[in-house]
């Protein structure tokens, strides 16, 4: 067949169409590159799978010794469910001594003759003798007392109890000139600490 030689570019068309193909190819070339420079610079599959397998799974469990100084710390804690002695407790023992019971003591007193001791604060000391009995106060240095202390004291018996203070102590009382005690039988008095060495005498006093 036949080619009709008008469909052929002559050599002016085919040397103006140049840049234009020229263009086109070069864009085609970046084109290229830019896809080749996507492609490289993805991470290599078994590089991924390296990376991944260094990992631990997100849920996953660690021994104890495998936690640096894990066990070193549990060591120095003390269980959750414990418990202490008093002396563990710093001070706990100090603040306990400074406190009343909650049920005061009932003492009894059978003999004629009694020194106030740490363990009679708050205490009823119940006397019981057919003669007089003296219940001594002793000083601050002797038995230091809080400040605040009360003792009580009943005549059980016939004999009249009579609250004497040591050298150095002072009991003040509401009736000048008669000496700190009980006034008939069953009669209660108290004495309380107002000062280091100062008391103040309270209840059925007698009055000569």
């Amino acid at each position: 067949m036949p080619v009709s030689i008008q469909n052929i570019p002559s050599t002016e068309q085919l040397r103006d169409s140049r840049p234009k193909i020229n263009a086109n190819f070069d864009a085609l070339k970046a084109a290229s590159d830019a896809q080749e420079s996507a492609i490289t610079s993805k991470a290599n599959t078994a590089d991924v799978n390296v990376a991944l397998s260094q990992k631990s799974p997100v849920g996953h469990t660690h021994g104890i010794s495998e936690i640096a100084n894990l066990q070193e710390n549990l060591d120095a804690k003390a269980p959750s469910s414990h418990t202490h002695s008093i002396a563990n407790v710093s001070g706990l023992q100090a603040a306990l001594d400074g406190k009343r019971p909650l049920v005061d003591d009932v003492t009894a007193q059978t003999t004629t003759t009694r020194t106030l001791a740490a363990t009679d604060a708050g205490d009823l000391i119940r006397c019981n003798n057919g003669s007089a009995i003296a219940v001594t106060v002793p000083t601050n240095t002797t038995v230091p007392f809080a400040i605040g202390t009360e003792i009580a004291l009943s005549q059980q018996g016939a004999g009249q109890v009579t609250v004497v203070a040591a050298s150095g102590v002072t009991i003040n009382t509401p009736i000048t000139g008669v000496a700190v005690k009980t006034r008939v039988q069953h009669s209660v008095i108290g004495i309380k600490k107002v000062d280091t060495d100062t008391w103040l005498a309270l209840g059925d006093l007698a009055t000569s």
